[in-house]
């Protein structure tokens, strides 16, 4: 028997297929509270949350949606409107805020924040996040592409 994907389960691998590309080969070092175990005595939740907003302020929020509405972009022209209507239920600018900090704080310390932050200031770090959503964009389509492929199995 063929196993059918959903079309959620599709825009949701496109949308978020970006999270396999950057999974570590093992489990980062975290505690039981999913925080990642500080490498300095200089490292708090109050401080990783400075540093993210210092980090935002290099990825603009818009930056981010634009990335969003390019990857729907890449779906079958049929399933682009409805994937746009359940992004505008789903992903407010505050919900993607919340999400992109939570996730951050969690998973790095301040002081690996701050160091992205300031590779995204220099003029290598702004050409890579330049052209992040494009490379992120092809890793999202062949990761649909096997599943989809997968699921005609």
């Amino acid at each position: 028997m063929k196993k059918r994907i959903s079309f959620f389960t599709a825009v949701v691998t496109l949308l978020l297929g970006s999270s396999f590309v950057f999974a570590a080969p093992q489990k980062p070092a975290v505690n039981s509270n999913l925080q990642a175990v500080p490498i300095s005595a200089t490292d708090s939740p109050a401080l990783r949350e400075a540093a993210a907003d210092r980090y935002f302020q290099t990825i603009p929020i818009q930056s981010v949606m634009d990335d969003i509405q390019a990857n729907i972009n890449t779906l079958p022209e049929g399933a682009r409107e409805r994937a746009r209507e359940i992004v505008a239920k789903a992903l407010t600018k505050d919900v993607i805020e919340k999400i992109r900090k939570q996730n951050l704080v969690n998973t790095f310390t301040a002081e690996e924040i701050d160091a992205m932050t300031k590779f995204n200031l220099t003029p290598v770090g702004a050409s890579v996040q330049q052209k992040m959503g494009t490379y992120l964009r092809g890793m999202q389509l062949d990761f649909q592409s096997a599943i989809l492929k997968a699921g005609r199995l």
